[in-house]
């Protein structure tokens, strides 16, 4: 609801097409990232950030019935591979969540590594670990995240890897990248857009 707020709110003025997606970018996520790095956001609700983030980026209207001429699946990809640039961000969520299981791994000093290790892992391994009938649904969440990370981790502590690489840091956008589907590159980014884009009236 706070981003539909916000979107119709800026329908009221003159936006480019370029601010629109500068928009998108930032100012939107910004406003649900915390809860993206928190849990994994049920499935339905990112459908409908996309879907109301599609529409205002095309200028149909966020409430109407009128669809977007492109679908977000082909918008949130790199420019290299024909998107906007903008984040897939099922796939984003993930990453941002991905970081309390590479912390558990890190064994990274904060007391809530130092909470789950106690009262949740008990000395066992992390990989092989189930949630329980008591478990909260944040825990099975990140619990559900080993799907995703089994095939690009290896290792625990100072050893620990991503694609058999040491991170200094956690990097969403370099997990993000490295868990996405990529698309084949476009030779330009005109080429895919333009003819598009020229038909509702958006520069490019």
């Amino acid at each position: 609801n706070k981003i539909t707020k916000r979107i119709t709110t800026w329908q009221a003025k003159t936006l480019s097409y370029a601010g629109r997606i500068q928009l998108i970018s930032s100012v939107i996520t910004s406003v649900f990232q915390y809860w993206m790095a928190v849990f994994l956001l049920p499935m339905r609700v990112l459908k409908s950030i996309e879907e109301v983030c599609n529409k205002f980026l095309w200028g149909v209207g966020v409430n109407g019935r009128k669809r977007a001429p492109v679908s977000w699946s082909r918008v949130a990809m790199p420019k290299m591979e024909g998107g906007l640039g903008i984040r897939d961000f099922k796939t984003w969520n993930k990453a941002c969540v991905l970081r309390h299981l590479w912390n558990l791994l890190a064994k990274a000093g904060s007391l809530w590594v130092a909470w789950i290790q106690k009262y949740r892992i008990k000395g066992n391994d992390l990989w092989g670990i189930a949630a329980n009938s008591v478990s909260s649904w944040v825990w099975k969440k990140v619990l559900k995240c080993r799907e995703v990370a089994h095939d690009h981790v290896t290792g625990t502590g100072s050893s620990l890897t991503w694609d058999g690489k040491k991170l200094v840091k956690y990097s969403v956008k370099t997990v993000w990248n490295s868990i996405r589907i990529p698309s084949s590159s476009v030779d330009w980014f005109s080429v895919l857009w333009g003819g598009r884009i020229s038909q509702i009236g958006v520069p490019i």
